[in-house]
């Protein structure tokens, strides 16, 4: 069995959590093979999976009919109704990994006590670790769970092998490759569809859905889904139960690392295309970090603003005045605005200006804006402004010291951000 030292500290800006059950895995680590088996070496020795936790395979199109801390009850699609105590799962299925809080790095989570009935986005499969050397396991998903944390749904893109390799191969779930599942977890008992190999670039979509005819079994639950779209493959499984639950995540959970350079080979991974009903729930940092120390960031975006300017019948060195969520200063002329807390250029000429929100400027699901002007005034002295929001033009417009541009948007994607 399996034991792991983390030291970490949660940081969550809305409200302290009790502990809860996350994927099945330990905390961020090192392991070391026992003698017998073909797994990295490390500093803490890990068996054959003997301990208490398990993990039932189940067909894609399965339903979860009940479930508690003495064992879960499934549905096949051919609707075939199976049994599985905790001891049997124990006996067939084990995992050497314990779920833990402590192997949740960053993400968002929602703040808000509304019961969550749907959840979507996108991510992109990023690149695999430069150094597997200790079997690094990585998570990336989107999860609901109650308030007490008693179990969790979540559809999740993973890399590593839960379990061990022996003679090269993982016995458990997954391997030395990105896949996709959607898992239902209660109590140390999981319940997972059948792990698709996904390759790196490919889109994929994590869907959390509450039906009320769930499976089409005539009862409501969390429909949990995972699709590929770059091969085209999917699988989902559903859970019953009686009401939505409020909790809702997005998440990056790591596992077996040792270094920085065992976390995906790139500079983090964005959910996008963020979609969440009912629209009241918002959402807060949740930041963890932990051991190593890579650089750990999470945000919303990064939304990107490009404000493009030229004169039209202007001949004179203007300012130009910018603002976010806030009024510019009206009219944008000296003495009205201050020096420099707006002041983007001072110029006669077309100019560009930049700004990437990095520190949570903009919020999820909140409506922002930006205001761009400059001092002339028209028509004798006009410009005219572009502002783009990541690349798109949101809005243009001839602009004087006392009829801004704005433009309107709201950020439907978050960022998780490692340093490998």
């Amino acid at each position: 069995m399996l034991q792991a030292m983390f030291t970490s500290v949660r940081i969550q800006l809305h409200s302290i959590r009790i502990p809860r059950l996350a994927v099945l895995l330990v905390v961020i680590g090192t392991l070391s093979a026992a003698p017998q088996l073909s797994v990295a070496h490390g500093s803490l020795p890990i068996t054959s999976p003997t301990g208490s936790n398990c993990a039932i395979p189940v067909p894609s199109g399965s339903t979860i009919t009940s479930a508690s801390t003495s064992g879960v009850t499934v549905r096949f699609p051919s609707g075939n109704l199976t049994q599985n105590t905790r001891q049997d799962c124990q006996n067939s299925h084990p995992v050497p990994f314990l779920p833990n809080l402590g192997g949740w790095v960053e993400g968002a989570s929602s703040s808000v006590n509304t019961a969550i009935t749907y959840l979507f986005n996108y991510l992109n499969v990023p690149s695999a670790p430069s150094d597997t050397s200790t079997n690094p396991i990585i998570f990336l998903w989107n999860g609901i769970e109650p308030n007490n944390g008693a179990w969790i749904v979540q559809p999740v893109l993973a890399y590593g092998c839960d379990g061990y390799f022996l003679l090269g191969v993982c016995q458990g779930i997954g391997g030395a490759y990105w896949w996709i599942s959607a898992f239902y977890v209660v109590s140390g008992t999981a319940t997972y569809t059948p792990p698709i190999k996904v390759n790196t670039g490919d889109q994929i979509a994590l869907e959390l859905s509450y039906q009320s005819s769930c499976n089409g079994s005539g009862n409501a639950g969390y429909y949990i889904f995972v699709d590929d779209n770059g091969n085209g493959k999917s699988n989902n499984e559903c859970y019953i139960t009686s009401s939505a639950q409020p909790d809702g995540y997005l998440m990056l959970e790591a596992y077996n690392v040792a270094s920085c350079a065992q976390l995906p080979n790139q500079d983090g991974a964005q959910f996008y295309t963020i979609q969440w009903t009912p629209s009241s729930v918002s959402w807060g940092t949740d930041l963890i970090g932990g051991s190593p120390s890579c650089s750990y960031a999470t945000y919303t975006g990064p939304t990107a603003i490009h404000v493009h300017s030229y004169p039209t019948t202007d001949t004179l060195t203007r300012s130009h005045g910018m603002s976010i969520n806030a009024p510019l200063p009206n009219p944008w002329w000296y003495p009205y605005y201050p020096s420099s807390q707006y002041t983007i250029a001072t110029t006669g000429s077309s100019f560009d200006y930049y700004y990437t929100d990095s520190s949570n400027v903009f919020h999820l699901g909140i409506t922002s804006y930006v205001y761009e002007a400059a001092s002339g005034f028209c028509p004798s002295y006009c410009w005219h402004s572009q502002i783009y929001v990541n690349s798109a033009l949101n809005n243009q417009s001839d602009v004087d010291r006392s009829h801004p541009v704005k433009a309107t948007f709201t950020v439907n994607s978050w960022t998780v951000y490692w340093v490998p």
